[in-house]
């Protein structure tokens, strides 16, 4: 009996153990399934968005050419008519005018006119939140690694901290990447339906910044 005691009482600890061990396993399980969530990759993203704009990383709205974009959407509103020569120019008042990113430009005015200020910047954020996320997305239908796919989108966000600013070229960096999305998902995954989003993104695209040739 004093043998069966002994090995019962030696058998205790090794139970112990073998609980604590899976309860720390649960817990790091939990702690990586949070992190692998894909319904929290654009809050997270949108939230990285946002501090590249509060923090400085971005010009926001004191870029240069915010103001002659935003003057441009109002010119075309008022007038109801894209103008055909310079209105602004010291030096070239009066010249030849092919205003091609008229889209971005009207649509600036559109939301600064409902929204004031804040409404450009928020939809800044959300423009700039969003291409992270198409790309997020489509990295992780390719890898099927939730994480990794988020890890090297934050990696690949530091260059934009410069360009997320109200300017045309936001266009087309959501553009090409809804594109890219698309295609990855037709060549990959046989997703044929999303390529008819292909011809009006290319539309909008054409018509608010010059940057639809790499389309």
């Amino acid at each position: 009996m004093a043998e069966g005691a002994e090995a019962e009482a030696r058998g205790k600890p090794r139970m112990g153990a073998r609980m604590g061990t899976g309860h720390g396993s649960d817990q790091g399980t939990s702690v990586l399934s949070w992190i692998d969530n894909r319904r929290l990759a654009f809050p997270f993203l949108a939230l990285v968005a946002t501090l590249l704009i509060l923090t400085g990383r971005s010009a926001g709205l004191a870029d240069p050419d915010y103001y002659w974009h935003l003057a441009t959407g109002r010119l075309i509103a008022e007038t109801g008519a894209l103008p055909s020569t310079d209105p602004f120019s010291w030096t070239f008042g009066g010249e030849p005018w092919v205003l091609h990113e008229w889209v971005f430009q009207l649509g600036l005015f559109t939301v600064w006119r409902t929204t004031g200020a804040v409404g450009v910047l928020m939809a800044v954020v959300l423009a700039t939140a969003s291409a992270f996320y198409i790309v997020h997305a489509a990295a992780d239908r390719l890898a099927g690694r939730p994480l990794v796919s988020l890890l090297v989108t934050l990696a690949c966000s530091g260059g934009m901290a410069m360009v997320a600013t109200p300017r045309p070229h936001l266009v087309s960096i959501l553009a090409f990447a809804l594109l890219l999305s698309v295609f990855f998902g037709s060549k990959y995954h046989a997703r044929c339906r999303p390529l008819l989003l292909a011809a009006p993104v290319m539309l909008v695209w054409v018509n608010a910044h010059g940057g639809f040739m790499i389309g």
